[in-house]
């Protein structure tokens, strides 16, 4: 997969018959294969490659997908041929999108949707890939293993694997964490209960084990405005900025960000979650995030960047 900008991560899939290629993103956080139709109406779809449904197969559904930044798409749902790779998926539903406020360009030119990869959609009469690739019997392992870098570099952003773990991409054991049980924003979402959260080598005060979605599709790690405050009023030099409703801070410095899962602690350096565009500013951006009205937490790819996250 290739390294949008540190915003996410795109990599080709193939639709239908005659064969279509597609540039798309792979998002952990969402469930379905989002596609811009060639009947789609908005001024958003005309930059966009447009999806052609010649050997698909229509259904009676439809669905009117939103994502976490706000923009959506609504469509029809097809069925039609799907390739990842080397991985075939027959008669797989697809997002066939008419109706457009998806804004990809700031992943880059030609984007033309997403992949889901959520196991199940909380949707009725939606059925993911994944869902289609476990009950096809697809794959040897049920499984698929991400491995994302910050090497911006086309191609050369990481791996997603399907059916199985790449044991060359990290050094050590995995460890084997279950998803959360009982809260009732995980349904069929990657949701895993963190033990304890750091900044630096002390616990970020008033935490306590929370549910954390592991999602490739967001290009921060957002967090209820209570615990930013907490964490960012232990660095020295942060604050809060409410023109763009996130903390700024000095470009460097050491204090890590930390979670950990299983009594497993896992860090993100300071490097890795401040966010500039001018290699000469002393003030950044921090890419820990408060989230306004949500209770929740999102570990997206700059704690991602730092390990193999296998997917079970």
């Amino acid at each position: 997969v290739s390294n949008a900008k540190n915003l996410g991560y795109t990599g080709t899939i193939v639709l239908g018959n005659p064969p279509q290629s597609f540039e798309v993103v792979f998002d952990t956080g969402s469930d379905m294969i989002v596609i811009t139709s060639d009947r789609c109406e908005g001024s958003h779809c005309i930059d966009m490659p447009h999806y052609t449904c010649n050997s698909c197969t229509k259904t009676p559904f439809s669905y009117n997908i939103t994502y976490g930044d706000g923009t959506w798409g609504a469509g029809p749902i097809v069925a039609d041929r799907v390739a990842i790779g080397g991985l075939v998926i027959q008669d797989q539903q697809i997002l066939d999108v008419t109706q457009n406020a998806l804004d990809l360009s700031a992943y880059g030119k030609g984007i033309a949707g997403l992949v889901g990869l959520m196991p199940t959609s909380p949707v009725l009469n939606a059925i993911p890939p994944l869902q289609t690739i476990y009950k096809d019997k697809l794959l040897d392992m049920n499984v698929f293993s991400v491995y994302l870098t910050s090497t911006l570099d086309s191609k050369q952003g990481g791996s997603f694997l399907f059916g199985g773990i790449d044991n060359t991409k990290f050094i050590g054991s995995l460890n084997q964490v279950p998803i959360a049980s009982g809260f009732s924003t995980s349904k069929g979402m990657w949701y895993l209960t963190g033990d304890k959260a750091y900044v630096g080598d002390a616990e970020v005060e008033g935490y306590t084990a929370s549910p954390w979605l592991f999602d490739t599709g967001t290009s921060f790690i957002a967090v209820p405005a209570s615990f930013a405050t907490a964490f960012h009023a232990s660095i020295p030099g942060a604050n809060y900025s409410e023109t763009n409703r996130a903390y700024t801070l000095p470009c460097k410095g050491n204090t890590t960000f930390s979670v950990s899962f299983n009594g497993v602690k896992y860090s993100v350096p300071y490097s890795d979650y401040v966010g500039t565009n001018d290699l000469k500013a002393t003030t950044c951006v921090s890419l820990i995030m408060p989230l306004r009205n949500y209770n929740m937490f999102i570990l997206g790819d700059p704690f991602l960047r730092q390990v193999y996250a296998v997917y079970d």
